[in-house]
């Protein structure tokens, strides 16, 4: 057994501590984790990178009660959105035939997740691998890959969210944040995501009331993973100033890029109210 799978083994879902939090659910941008993952020494199959993106995904969910993991789509034919990220690469993409004993020699990241094909079978060996670590578990994961979502085993999935048509976690985040607030009691939601959409949408759910009164939404930057943004009903019903953390993040550029294009009007709503809760876009609108 390798060194990495002995670290993975302290990712023990199965064991909730008595003191964990039965009300804070965490929903993630799984391709973020994905682009963020290195091959290192020692890593020679891709058993072994997905082991650790299951140990990178546990660090993240270990003191909440509630998981959601949002996989991207890479199986729709003529895709725009495809397009663009092979534009985006501007490289030509290599394929591989993916196995979890494939060997990572001679195998970079960047080759590795320059083609749609192989993205999508990464989703779902990733996504399996997780479910699989986590069947036992007494937390609820749900992890959203392809056009469907699973659960681990001794839960449930609404029927609503079993199935969809979505191709970027982008809009998938905000309605899974949506479904967990079915449950008015929640205390917490955490969002990590690096998009800027993410934020915006996430932002326009509590500025339009969809999150229950003693709920707060947070917003973290995965490359610092600090708290960007910390958004409740009560800040929106007193008209106060958003918490700010990290004031010069990588989101909070995004806004102000985003407020200065001409990217506003399907955020019209949105965006006044960021104008009024925060002084800094003020200027920008």
């Amino acid at each position: 057994m390798t060194a990495l799978k002995t670290e993975m083994q302290e990712f023990r879902p199965d064991e909730v501590a008595p003191t964990l939090p039965v009300d804070k659910v965490v929903v993630i941008d799984a391709m973020a984790e994905v682009q963020a993952l290195k091959i290192e020494a020692g890593m020679n199959v891709l058993d072994d990178l997905t082991s650790s993106f299951v140990t990178r995904i546990g660090k993240k969910i270990e003191y909440c009660q509630e998981e959601r993991i949002i996989f991207d789509r890479y199986d729709v034919e003529d895709s725009l959105k495809g397009k663009i990220r092979v534009k985006r690469t501007k490289q030509t993409p290599v394929e591989y035939d993916i196995h979890k004993d494939m060997s990572n020699n001679h195998v970079s990241m960047k080759d590795l997740l320059s083609s749609p094909k192989n993205k999508e079978t990464l989703t779902h060996e990733f996504g399996d691998a997780l479910i699989n670590q986590c069947n036992r578990s007494q937390r609820k994961i749900i992890v959203v890959k392809g056009t469907e979502a699973k659960i681990n085993d001794g839960f449930q999935l609404p029927g609503d969210i079993q199935e969809h048509d979505h191709e970027e976690a982008d809009t998938l985040i905000p309605l899974h944040v949506i479904d967990c607030l079915r449950d008015t009691t929640l205390s917490e939601v955490t969002v990590y995501s690096p998009d800027t959409d993410v934020l915006i949408l996430i932002i326009d759910l509590v500025a339009n009331g969809r999150v229950g009164e003693f709920t707060v939404v947070k917003f973290v930057n995965k490359t610092t993973n600090q708290v960007s943004l910390t958004l409740s009903v009560l800040s929106v019903k007193q008209n106060a100033e958003v918490s700010m953390v990290c004031t010069t993040s990588l989101e909070l550029t995004g806004v102000r890029n985003l407020l200065a294009s001409g990217r506003r009007g399907g955020y019209s709503h949105t965006l006044r109210y960021l104008t009024t809760i925060l002084p800094y876009t003020s200027s920008l609108v």
